[in-house]
């Protein structure tokens, strides 16, 4: 089985403790969590889709599959708790289609993923990213 790919914020403790938390609850084995900086995070924040290029797509979480980018931001993260374990992917399915299908999805839930996105490094008392983007000789 082809897994999806997570790329998430290495240099963020926020990330990282998604990220923990995330391989604890993927009994299923169903995701591959990769830093934006390694190679495939590269790859993707060079050659994905315009929107999702560059330092904008480090700044919050993005899922890809093999074949093709899937989501970044809130609908990531809605997708990611979905394929994780059956008690959690229960609850997190119904939660996410109460989220997705509420009229409040996109003004509130967007917003609301951006501001934490933009805040990650303050919530968890941390001054800036380590993380620098490739420069244009690498690319």
């Amino acid at each position: 089985m082809l897994k999806a790919t997570i790329l998430y914020d290495a240099g963020c403790r926020f990330c990282n403790r998604s990220k923990r938390l995330g391989e604890r609850l993927d009994w299923l084995g169903r995701f591959q969590w990769t830093p934006s900086p390694q190679r495939m995070g590269a790859i993707v924040l060079l050659d994905g889709p315009a929107e999702h290029r560059g330092w904008r797509a480090v700044k919050r979480m993005a899922l890809w599959t093999p074949a093709t980018y899937l989501a970044a931001a809130l609908a990531a993260a809605l997708l990611i708790a979905l394929g994780l374990t059956p008690p959690i992917a229960l609850a997190a399915t119904a939660a996410a289609l109460a989220l997705m299908f509420s009229p409040l999805s996109n003004p509130l839930g967007d917003p609301a993923y951006a501001w934490v996105a933009r805040n990650r490094l303050r919530i968890m008392g941390e001054e800036q990213c380590e993380w620098k983007p490739p420069s244009e000789e690498t690319r």
